[in-house]
């Protein structure tokens, strides 16, 4: 088995992080990369008057499951598959619906 690493990109909005990412799996292979989304794991606001869900800070760290995401990032790490979030960004929820990650590897 082949040691998996993680790459963590990081910066502001427009900064290029999408572009260096999709160029990572452009010159690796996607069969060899995973791309995480951290916007995937913004906390499901379901529960919250619709009204009251723009007012969010949704660049304050509290925003995000950040539990979740360190779970998901471990089992993917450790070559176990998870089921990503699927972020409504209109509605500001979760969608039932999830994204198969890492199977292939």
């Amino acid at each position: 088995m082949s040691r998996r690493i993680l790459i963590g990109i990081a910066g502001g909005s427009g900064s290029g992080k999408t572009l260096v990412a999709r160029t990572i799996v452009r010159e690796l292979g996607s069969d060899r990369v995973v791309v995480i989304d951290q916007d995937s794991y913004y906390k499901n606001l379901e529960d919250v008057p619709v009204r009251d869900r723009e007012a969010r800070n949704f660049d304050h760290p509290d925003a995000f499951d950040t539990e979740l995401l360190k779970r998901h990032i471990r089992d993917l790490l450790d070559g176990r598959s998870i089921r990503q979030p699927i972020y409504d960004y209109a509605q500001h929820r979760r969608l039932e619906e999830t994204r198969a990650i890492g199977s292939t590897w």
